[in-house]
């Protein structure tokens, strides 16, 4: 794929990674600013391609699974 068949619709803004990643934006811009997720930028906003989200993932883990882990984790402790 040369650069001028690219769209838009083949990225993702911040807003809609961080629902497709179920973390907060600022949480999204942590991760960039850290060098955890790949990303571009057309002017001053980031751009997500999807095979950049998936290596996040596939690296780091699902953050859904890491958060249930943390509140069950968390219940657990309470109980004992």
């Amino acid at each position: 794929m040369s650069f001028h068949e690219v769209s838009m619709n083949d990225y993702f803004d911040i807003k809609q990674a961080a629902r497709k990643l179920n973390l907060h934006p600022e949480t999204i811009r942590d991760h960039c600013r850290a060098g955890n997720i790949a990303f571009g930028r057309v002017g001053t906003r980031y751009r997500f391609s999807n095979e950049h989200l998936e290596a996040f993932v596939s690296k780091h883990g699902s953050p859904a699974r890491r958060t249930l882990a943390k509140i069950y984790k968390r219940r657990k402790h309470v109980r004992s």
